[in-house]
């Protein structure tokens, strides 16, 4: 039956009837086909007032928004119905092994990792990962290796090995929306917000309280070192509108310890204990070079890594920052922090020239250039207008 018990098993089983009845009524009524957002797998709730953004609205440099490249959704065809996976190393993917149950359930299995708020179908790019390398019954945990190393593009989240603390904050990476308020909605990416409640004592299982829905089933959920803490499979109540009480997790320092054991290859023999993403840039981190008014500096910018310098401002004015791009290099963009680290400029086109204006108070600032998907090339900026 599986770790996350049997109300889940049973709210599984009552939501695949109560969709296969919404179904026969949408047609009846002569609407469209049930949306692929009513089709998701297992019973996770939404606590109180539904508390999620989307991630597109996190800045772009911070290690949330490093952390939810490397997330996406899972079609499963022999369920008619969806998942949420995350990146482990440059081509594998991690989720429930409630969603893939054995090898033949990996067949057709693909992944999206830029389904966010405001894509087209068009943008999207979907890879084949419906290579079965194992599952575990025990801790829930299911792993598919892709074609395309998407990893190399979107990045990979760093596994934690140590147990979390109660009552420790944390946030889930997951593809969904409420589809229980708008039937046909699109399971952007979301972060949901909560706390570390509890941990079980029959099981071990984390209790958190970060909202979430069917279809945030194998969602990463990061601690306050940005690292995967556990993987998000269940959660209790919610069986009308899924609003519930509580949500489950698996820690994840055991499932490393079972992919070492059982499929050493996958993590390369070694627990990843230093993370992957680059920290978000703050004023305090040394060895940030300090730029000067009205003279032109140059800078390259690496695939999966950001360029980022500093600039102060004596007194309140307006500031002009302007990048030139070269024309060999991939789509740059541009980003202005203040000295708590908030986006308060940005310039994220598709042209070889980012600029951005903003009236600015006295303190320190930070310039942040990143490549969009991975994108990489030199530049030359300039800052014009600094008191």
């Amino acid at each position: 039956m599986g770790p996350y018990g049997g109300e889940a098993m049973v709210m599984k089983n009552f939501t695949h009837s109560l969709v296969i009845l919404t179904a026969i009524i949408s047609v009846a009524c002569g609407k469209k086909e049930m949306s692929d957002s009513t089709k998701a797998i297992s019973s996770s709730v939404i606590i109180g007032d539904i508390n999620w953004q989307e991630t597109e609205d996190l800045a772009a440099s911070s290690f949330k928004a490093i952390n939810a490249r490397a997330v996406g959704k899972i079609v499963l065809p022999w369920a008619d119905s969806r998942c949420t996976a995350f990146l482990i190393s440059e081509d594998v993917i991690m989720t429930n092994r409630h969603c893939i149950e054995q090898a033949s359930h990996a067949e057709g299995v693909t992944a999206t990792f830029d389904l966010v708020a405001g894509s087209t179908e068009e943008s999207r790019q979907v890879f084949d990962c419906s290579e079965f390398i194992g599952n575990n019954d025990e801790l829930d945990f299911a792993l598919l290796k892709c074609q395309g190393a998407p990893g190399a593009q979107y990045g990979f989240v760093s596994l934690s090995t140590v147990a979390a603390a109660p009552s420790s904050d944390l946030y889930v990476i997951h593809q969904n929306c409420d589809y229980y308020t708008v039937q046909d909605c699109v399971p952007t990416k979301k972060i949901s917000e909560g706390k570390l409640v509890s941990i079980r004592e029959e099981d071990g299982e984390y209790v958190h309280n970060a909202d979430t829905l069917g279809g945030s089933s194998g969602s990463p959920v990061f601690g306050e070192d940005n690292k995967v803490i556990a993987i998000h499979h269940a959660g209790a109540g919610g069986w009308f509108n899924g609003r519930g009480y509580e949500n489950y997790a698996v820690p994840m320092h055991k499932i490393v310890a079972k992919i070492q054991s059982s499929f050493p290859a996958v993590l390369g023999g070694q627990a990843p204990s230093e993370p992957t993403p680059t920290p978000a840039p703050t004023p305090s981190e040394p060895k940030v070079p300090v730029l000067v008014k009205n003279k032109k500096y140059a800078g390259e910018v690496v695939a999966g890594q950001s360029i980022k310098a500093q600039f102060k401002q004596t007194a309140f004015g307006s500031v002009k920052v302007v990048m030139e791009i070269a024309a060999d290099a991939g789509d740059l963009d541009l980003y202005v922090l203040d000295d708590a680290g908030k986006t308060v400029a940005k310039s994220a086109g598709t042209s070889k020239l980012e600029q951005v204006s903003a009236s600015l108070a006295k303190g320190t600032y930070t310039i942040v250039v990143l490549g969009y998907r991975n994108a990489s090339g030199s530049f030359k900026i300039k800052i014009n207008n600094a008191n």
